[in-house]
């Protein structure tokens, strides 16, 4: 199953709202193909689509009138025991334990998944997301009903769901392009966190954990020792989603991540058709074909647009999917490997020591303006001062809040998980807001909760600049590491000599990004005249006059102010979708 979205009647009539559940069909899916199953039981309404993807249906019905649907994947434990186990027994395993409360197949599953669970006998509703709250589900509470679903967009469709632009929510996702802890852009809705499970009865309605990553205790192995126990792991969280396929689709660039997802994949015996969209003739394209070649992948190379500096990959591989077939909106959705986040699983990418040695001094304060720097959030100059005030206090005061949301043994480790954690929502987010259209699900062994796990029992002082992430991956075959491979700056560098013609040809260097800000600039021209042009122009937050101006000397001069266009035109869009209303005007 791929999207879901319903709603508990809390009314004192029994029965189901019919405007809102037609609202939530006519919203579910844009695809005219997707066959919508919807289940009415008592006050439950659910709607699904799948669009075929993991094959093993995710909905499980039992006689007593008691429905479960998932979305995603749980791989529940005994996957690794049983390479042929599907979905459908991970789904009817969940249904089962939480027909008797039993918690254990959600706080031991290593997918990213959302469930919905409805106990008609006890006239409770159960939602649930991952442990690492990857996969979102976000709900509102009127009173008479709880609405929930898998993407944002369809609770923003629904007229009766009554939508309040909330600054904090929608600073959030202007300045770490996610939802941090329950919030969402709008007043009343919220979204599950990490390990959350929502509980809906007809008189009350209650959250609570099913996991919290801060009962993991540090280990005090060797780092030898826990190199390879990872290396292991991360061979496992391959394998688990392997299943008995025998040919699959992989992303493959010139880095390590989804290197080390191809080796596994090849020793396996699988066939792979590796994928890469860098630009040409830089080292990520280079790098990605030498390993292509010598693995002995299928390679397709897909070059990224001049002066892409950081590719979307999942919309070029959307587009790349689709070429030559009319009738992918009708076909079964696809799984493609990717390598999302290993270097920040593993490799620590930003996670910075002066910020682990503030928060170990218990000075979160200053940890969190370290961290507001490192992220050099700001707001366009067109903002209003009381507004970009504003914005840069709550920027602030989420980080702040973040950092003391969790308690580790080891306080420094509350940046690597905060860090990580909206990280990886972050990258993940928009592709679950439109996969009713891109019609593919990733498999991401990277965001394994088994590998996450592990790594946040690993010492931190280990894992700095990519170093314990070497210490893994110099477990596998030695083939791996035999060719180079691009690495972040500042990071441990790649130990084989970089050919000279090849020599800066990253998308961090300065040619590469000036090449990217004036492509950049092209398209923010088109944005910022749309702002200008269309819709209702936000002028309560910002000056139309200055950015006007700012319009102007990015048309004239080619300045990229691609920052100012996304910003306000993201406040354009939530704030034309919640009607004008503000949670806290200034």
């Amino acid at each position: 199953m791929t999207v879901l979205a319903g709603f508990f009647y809390r009314g004192q009539t029994a029965g189901s709202d019919q405007t809102l559940r037609a609202d939530l069909v006519a919203t579910l899916s844009r695809n005219p193909a997707d066959r919508i199953e919807e289940v009415q039981s008592g006050r439950c309404f659910l709607a699904k689509i799948d669009i075929g993807a993991f094959g093993a249906s995710g909905v499980c019905r039992g006689p007593d009138g008691a429905t479960t649907m998932l979305v995603g994947d749980p791989i529940g434990e005994q996957r690794a025991a049983d390479p042929a186990r599907t979905r459908a027994a991970d789904a009817q395993e969940i249904h089962q334990a939480l027909l008797v409360g039993n918690l254990t197949p959600l706080s031991t599953s290593r997918g990213a998944f959302c469930v919905a669970h409805h106990d008609e006998a006890r006239g409770r509703l159960v939602l649930a997301t991952d442990r690492a709250g990857l996969r979102p589900m976000y709900f509102c509470n009127d009173g008479e009903h709880v609405v929930f679903a898998t993407a944002l967009r369809i609770l923003e469709s629904i007229p009766s769901v009554r939508k309040v632009l909330h600054l904090a929510g929608f600073a959030d996702l202007v300045h770490f392009g996610t939802e941090l802890g329950n919030r969402s852009p709008y007043l009343g809705i919220k979204r599950l966190r990490a390990g959350e499970m929502l509980v809906v009865g007809e008189r009350e309605t209650k959250t609570s954990f099913y996991w919290k990553w801060d009962d993991l205790q540090e280990s005090s192995e060797s780092p030898d020792r826990l190199a390879q126990t990872g290396a292991d792991v991360v061979a496992e969280s391959v394998s688990v989603r392997t299943g008995t396929i025998r040919s699959t689709t992989s992303m493959l660039t010139g880095g390590l991540d989804s290197r080390v997802i191809v080796t596994l994949l090849r020793e396996r015996g699988i066939d792979v058709r590796s994928i890469n969209f860098s630009i040409a003739g830089s080292q990520d394209q280079t790098f990605a074909r030498q390993f292509a070649e010598l693995s002995g992948t299928q390679h397709e190379e897909r070059p990224s647009p001049p002066g892409t500096s950081y590719p979307d990959m999942s919309a070029l591989l959307v587009k790349h999917l689709r070429s030559g077939d009319e009738n992918h909106l009708k076909n079964p959705g696809r799984l493609v490997w990717h390598g999302f986040d290993g270097s920040f699983t593993l490799g620590y990418v930003h996670v910075l020591p002066q910020i682990v040695s503030l928060l170990r001094d218990n000075r979160t304060r200053d940890a969190a303006e370290s961290y507001l720097r490192h992220k050099r959030i700001v707001w366009p100059r067109s903002t209003k001062a009381h507004y970009a005030a504003r914005f840069g206090a709550l920027a602030k005061e989420a980080i702040e809040s973040g950092f003391s949301d969790s308690h580790f043994p080891d306080p420094g480790r509350r940046f690597y998980h905060f860090h990580f954690s909206q990280e990886a929502r972050a990258l993940m987010r928009g592709h679950f807001e439109d996969i009713d259209l891109s019609r593919i699900e990733y498999l991401t062994p990277f965001y394994d909760m088994k590998l996450i796990e592990f790594m946040h029992s690993v010492p931190i002082e280990y894992a700095f600049n990519h170093d314990f992430y070497m210490k893994v991956v110099s477990n596998y075959p030695e083939s791996m590491l035999s060719l180079p491979w691009q690495t972040y700056p500042g990071h441990q560098p790649c130990p084989l000599p970089i050919p000279r013609e090849l020599e800066g040809r990253t998308q961090w260097e300065k040619g590469t990004v000036g090449a990217a800000a004036r492509f950049r600039s092209k398209l923010s021209n088109q944005r910022g005249w749309e702002i200008l042009t269309t819709g209702e122009f936000p002028h309560e937050i910002i000056s139309r006059l200055q950015f006007s101006f700012a319009y102007l000397v990015q048309f004239l001069l080619s300045k990229d102010y691609t920052y100012a266009t996304k910003m306000i035109g993201l406040l354009q869009r939530h704030l034309a979708i919640a009607g004008g209303h503000l949670d806290d005007p200034i």
